[in-house]
């Protein structure tokens, strides 16, 4: 039996679909799935013979259910990201604590960019952090990633990067791991994480520790999901911030812990 993401939204699959596949996998181990390109990460607790890579490109919505409802189904189950990404070593050296900065700058709801950190605040998130950890700043680039109905835009923070010592682009991270991996065994590894909403917030969140989220529009605040039911993919701790200075004062708290 093989369940069919149809290609889904990426969040939409990361909560509806691989909570599915788990739960039936669970009752039956002859269930597998069928997904896009470069998610075979997300499914771990598969082997590797029950997961069909199949989509290139992602479709709007999803046939699972609304992804920003006020509550998750009552026999909602989901795998354990954090203990089994934990296991694999990082793929670098270091005498700090890491902790993972994910961006995105791409077109939103058929307009133009609306959660995202812009220039000056990264700016100063690196230099506060960076004092005390090791930042891996995550904006996976699109010829890294399987495409959907958003154009991922330049921004100038890759270049912002390369001003900092202890901050790191996880694109230029050399591994053997794969961009989704990377992203999954970093996020284990960070106690802290600071997110914004989308993607990133979830791959923050199901990965465990602490998820700072900067969100100023999006169905998660509508129904109030953040607050809700995020901290049950794996015990994180959630908070949210709708201004860039109430998400750098959070920044400045983290380094006096």
């Amino acid at each position: 039996m093989l369940i069919d993401s149809k290609g889904c939204e990426f969040g939409s699959e990361l909560i509806l679909v691989v909570s599915k596949v788990y739960s039936e996998m669970k009752k039956n181990s002859e269930v597998g799935v069928i997904t896009s390109q470069l998610m075979k990460p997300f499914y771990f607790f598969l082997n590797n013979n029950k997961i069909v890579e199949k989509y290139t490109k992602r479709k709007a919505g999803s046939p699972w259910g609304h992804l920003h409802s006020p509550t998750l189904p009552t026999d909602f189950d989901y795998p354990d990201f954090k203990s089994h990404y934990n296991k694999f070593e990082l793929p670098f050296d270091i005498d700090r604590e890491v902790i993972l900065v994910s961006n995105k700058y791409n077109t939103e709801w058929n307009h133009g960019p609306v959660n995202f950190l812009d220039i000056p605040t990264l700016r100063e998130i690196f230099t506060i952090l960076s004092k005390k950890y090791l930042v891996v700043y995550n904006r996976v680039k699109s010829d890294k990633i399987v495409g959907d109905n958003s154009d991922i835009l330049e921004l100038g923070d890759y270049e912002l990067v390369n001003e900092f010592d202890n901050v790191i682009d996880l694109n230029n991270i050399f591994s053997n791991y794969t961009i989704n991996e990377l992203q999954l065994v970093i996020g284990a590894h960070s106690k802290h994480k600071i997110s914004v909403q989308g993607g990133t917030s979830i791959i923050s969140s199901i990965t465990g520790g602490e998820n700072d989220i900067f969100v100023v529009k999006g169905g998660e605040l509508e129904h109030d999901n953040f607050d809700k039911w995020y901290h049950r993919f794996s015990d994180c701790k959630i908070r949210t911030h709708s201004t860039y200075e109430s998400l750098i004062n959070r920044v400045k708290e983290i380094t006096d812990e």
